[in-house]
């Protein structure tokens, strides 16, 4: 770890400018709600889905279904434009990092720790404002109709992966202890395979590659393991695809520049 950050520049550090700009930053959500255009979803049933280890939660899913048969997805995330402003000493500093980089046990954020582990993580029972995009989706997976919006929620779970796939699997201990989301990651599981299997029927290539994930004690690497990928990784995945793609469409429709990341035609 040492030597790639002497390597590239890393450091664990941030500039006094930056750190100071970042604590003086409110945590109170009242302000921004008296912005006409953000919506109030804190009555929405949000949840985050997450590694066990994850370091901070920047993004939210909620679903409910609609009166045809449909489903309505909303995916929520982090809205860090309200707190980062142009210009300022901590978007100097983002600029200057480009992006977080992670280790298997350290990470060195693109935005001071108050923000990404703070008022821009989606922490459970906290108020936190988020960009989300709203989709009516119907039952042969088609987006009817969708919207992107500025809102504040507050996550009513942080679930792991694990947690997750165990209620998908029918474990009886763990749907008793959650009882009040069954239905709801029931009908998520639902819409996933929707939307998988609508893409598989586009010429979805699924490129299930082999990965690992390493076994620490007191940072000595004591093995390395397959890595898991199991539905519920597939469930988010399918979420922010199609959030992806709406997003997409609506920059497109509104003639709003946009940086597009495409892959090259994959070697057989």
């Amino acid at each position: 770890v040492q030597y790639v950050m002497a390597r590239y520049g890393y450091t664990d550090s941030y500039p006094e400018a930056a750190l100071a700009e970042a604590e003086a930053l409110s945590l109170d959500v009242t302000a921004a709600l008296k912005d006409p255009l953000r919506r109030d979803l804190r009555d929405r049933f949000v949840i985050t889905i997450d590694p066990v280890d994850a370091r901070d939660f920047d993004d939210a899913i909620s679903l409910e279904r609609t009166p045809e048969g449909g489903y309505k997805l909303g995916v929520h995330i982090a809205d860090v434009s309200n707190y980062v402003k142009p210009g300022g000493e901590i978007d100097k500093e983002a600029f200057r990092r480009g992006t977080s980089v992670y280790f298997p046990q350290a990470v060195f954020p693109m935005l001071p720790h108050s923000l990404c582990n703070g008022v821009c993580s989606l922490l459970a029972g906290e108020d936190r404002l988020t960009l989300t995009c709203q989709m009516t989706i119907d039952k042969k997976g088609r987006v009817v109709q969708s919207d992107v919006f500025p809102s504040v929620i507050r996550s009513v779970h942080r679930f792991t992966y694990d947690q997750v796939q165990l209620i998908l699997d029918g474990d009886q201990n763990v749907r008793t202890e959650f009882c009040d989301v069954c239905a709801d990651l029931d009908d998520m599981k639902a819409l996933a395979q929707i939307l998988a299997d609508k893409r598989d029927k586009r010429g979805n290539v699924d490129f299930e590659t082999k990965e690992v994930q390493f076994v620490f004690d007191e940072g000595k690497v004591l093995d390395v393991v397959p890595f898991k990928r199991d539905f519920a990784h597939r469930l988010i995945e399918e979420f922010m695809i199609v959030a992806n793609e709406t997003v997409a469409e609506y920059a497109q429709a509104c003639g709003l520049p946009m940086v597009y990341r495409v892959h090259e035609k994959p070697d057989e």
